[in-house]
């Protein structure tokens, strides 16, 4: 499997499962990895730099075969990853938007850890 990352910028973790099926994929076969995620932060070059989590996640094969397709479940509630985040503004409609548009109206995040994500690519088929 070779590895093309788009160029929008990739929060990390999503670089990191990347190179472990990098590593695990002994049979070889290409996948596409589509993914949302949430940006914090600011906007503006000359502030903070902006922070990214992903939350939710698609492994596919080229072939169209899902291999997982899945929201993240983090061990915060949606409130507290959004901390600081305003409710209302740019920042706020596009963070609280992705949020709402992968959890619904839940307060909890749910769908696989990262550690499972990472286990159930690591099994082989």
């Amino acid at each position: 499997m070779t590895a093309a990352l788009s160029m929008v910028p990739v929060p990390f973790a999503v670089v990191s499962l990347v190179r472990k099926i990098e590593q695990v994929n002994i049979r070889g076969g290409d996948f596409y990895i589509d993914f949302e995620f949430v940006s914090l932060g600011h906007f503006r070059e000359d502030e903070s730099p902006i922070q990214r989590f992903p939350v939710e996640i698609a492994v596919r094969r080229l072939d169209g075969q899902v291999v997982i397709d899945t929201p993240i479940k983090y061990d915060k509630s949606v409130p507290e990853l959004l901390t600081g985040v305003p409710r209302t503004g740019s920042t706020a409609n596009s963070s609280w938007a992705v949020m709402r548009k992968v959890y619904g109206q839940e307060e909890e995040t749910f769908g696989k850890t990262w550690d499972e994500v990472r286990h159930l690519l690591h099994t082989p088929a």
